[in-house]
């Protein structure tokens, strides 16, 4: 099976999250697709970032009742340290050796993909799936900047079709806190637990 590994914060999952995990099932690149949100301990409340436990619970129910989707604590289970995502990839490849994991990214993160850690293996041992962000230039020609010619066109070359997000958790955030929630961009599941949690400064009423 072809699993698409979806990771990222998801502080909060919002329905553009959800509008890419579903262009990936139906452009037909992958069969499933896993969210991991990113795994930080307990004790670690420097981060800024809301609890692990809520981020999980938030994109399970992102996703409930959606085909072909599950939230993974792959992350967690795995317990890397640091939590590359070559070496997570590796790792499960290695545990799932049954299944092929692809990688999805938005184009935001694939412009600046040159300054991950081992980028080059991770471009050469994973096929990378882009979601495309509005005014990001994913050409062939940019990338060709950064990358060798055979692996800028490798990359360009699986930029999924039919979806543009512009939605951002790290603005959403910032509407939450003032007490606004922008229209469509929160399922209700996912904006009832947050009022409920008052997770975001409780602003959300």
């Amino acid at each position: 099976m072809r699993i698409a590994f979806f990771g990222g914060a998801f502080d909060p999952p919002h329905t553009g999250h959800l509008a890419e995990a579903r262009a990936v099932l139906q452009s037909g690149v992958a069969e499933k697709v896993w969210l991991v949100p990113s795994y930080v301990s307990p004790h670690k409340t420097e981060s800024g970032m809301t609890p692990y436990r809520h981020r999980m619970a938030m994109a399970e129910l992102l996703i409930s009742g959606e085909q072909d989707m599950e939230v993974s604590a792959a992350e967690e289970d795995l317990q890397i340290t640091p939590c590359y995502t070559v070496k997570v990839l590796t790792a499960l490849q290695a545990r799932y050796p049954e299944h092929q994991f692809l990688l999805l990214i938005g184009g935001d993160s694939l412009r600046d993909l040159h300054r991950w850690y081992c980028a080059g293996e991770l471009a050469e041992k994973f096929e990378i799936w882009t979601y495309p962000r509005p005014g990001v230039d994913v050409s062939v020609e940019s990338l060709a900047e950064v990358w060798p010619l055979e692996t800028a066109e490798k990359l360009a070359k699986r930029c999924l079709s039919g979806v543009q997000s512009m939605a951002a958790s790290s603005s959403l955030r910032e509407e939450l806190k003032a007490g606004r929630v922008p229209e469509g961009m929160l399922t209700a599941p996912v904006l009832d637990y947050i009022k409920k949690n008052n997770l975001y400064g409780g602003a959300v009423k």
